[in-house]
């Protein structure tokens, strides 16, 4: 018999897992159901945004580790902890200004998972200039929470399937305030049984925290803005590399590629076809997924004389230049995004966006 694959049945699926992990008294089937929990509940589609039961897992997992001495911290000072960086995207970007924005703490970075052979240099470089150090973890959970108790709080930016931050911290005597930012705020995430407090990027995911997830403590903030200063490049160089004409009309949009994925019938291809189809002076320039990943891309573009441009990643600092060729940039879809968007209305550029994004 075949699994329906349907909301219902998935939310049915989280229950059973939640409540085998519930009634489960061997430590080491235990362990198995809360990875296969997460997994599963990081995969989506079930309509749960938190899990008491795989909080409370690694809570008590937390505890069995031993406190170490508190030997005070260095008044002004944060530690912002994340699963990983990256070269593109707007997550380690948002890092990097807010660190750079606020002149009044000296922040120090630990990265969870070694993804990348060297740390982005801006991310070195503000870290470096705020006073702050760069960390790599060793010994895991234990680790973290030794390091941490160094600071006089603790800002985690870590990705929603992580539960270090649960083991270092879920613990009554963990000492330090521990703040969260809701980066991922239409999606399961691990982490709310340590927050203290919760920043929130838009006022429906605020009161998506707080009702989905028994959040109370939030705070509502804008991603933080570059403080570089933007000089923009010639647009008509960027129409030129791609052969597009220079009276032609260009819309960008740019995103980390699984935020183009369809969902349902939401699917940014009917999108993009309804623009191409209007008029043959438009022309799409589509920043962070490529053909291979989005095959029916490739197909539009096919049937429109190859006016769908997909580029791939690239370094964040190179966006710039597409902005100045953009006679519009909308937004990703079905997951909207936040910080190509505020770097889009900085570059001037007239934005289109759903709701959502708000």
């Amino acid at each position: 018999m075949r699994f329906a694959d349907t909301p219902q049945t998935r939310r049915e699926w989280f229950e059973r897992l939640e409540n085998a992990l519930r009634e489960e008294r061997d430590e080491k089937k235990r362990e198995r159901l809360a990875l296969y929990l997460l997994h599963f509940a990081n995969f989506g589609g079930h309509g749960y945004y938190s899990s008491p039961e795989l909080e409370k897992f690694y809570t008590d997992t937390a505890a069995k580790i031993p406190m170490p001495q508190d030997d005070g911290f260095a008044p002004g000072t944060c530690l912002i902890v994340m699963t990983h960086c990256a070269i593109d995207g707007g997550h380690t970007r948002v890092v990097e200004r807010w660190i750079e924005t606020d002149t009044s703490r000296r922040y120090s970075l630990v990265l969870l998972e070694d993804v990348l052979p060297q740390i982005p240099p801006r991310l070195q470089k503000a870290v470096s200039k705020s006073g702050g150090v760069l960390f790599r973890l060793k010994d895991g959970a234990s680790e973290l929470r030794r390091v941490s108790m160094q600071f006089e709080c603790v800002l985690l930016f870590t990705h929603m399937y992580d539960p270090m931050p649960l083991v270092a911290y879920g613990v009554n005597a963990f000492p330090r305030p521990v703040g969260f930012y809701n980066h991922a705020d239409h999606l399961f995430w691990l982490g709310v049984s340590i927050a203290d407090r919760t920043a929130e990027l838009r006022k429906w995911g605020a009161a998506l925290s707080h009702d989905c997830r028994g959040v109370r403590g939030q705070d509502v903030v804008s991603v933080p803005l570059d403080a570089k200063p933007l000089a923009l490049p010639d647009g008509a160089e960027v129409r030129r590399e791609l052969g597009i004409p220079q009276d032609a009309r260009v819309v960008v949009t740019a995103g980390f590629a699984p935020k183009y994925r369809p969902n349902g019938t939401v699917d940014m291809v009917h999108v993009l076809e309804k623009i191409l189809a209007a008029d043959a002076r438009n022309y799409v320039i589509g920043i962070g997924m490529t053909f291979e990943e989005y095959p029916a891309w490739e197909a539009l573009s096919g049937r429109y004389g190859n006016r769908l441009k997909a580029i791939g990643v690239m370094p964040h600092d190179l966006l710039v230049r597409y902005y100045a060729a953009a006679d519009l940039v909308i937004d990703s879809l079905p997951i909207g995004g936040i910080t190509a968007l505020a770097d889009a209305l900085r570059a001037g550029c007239p934005v289109l966006s759903c709701m959502a994004t708000v």
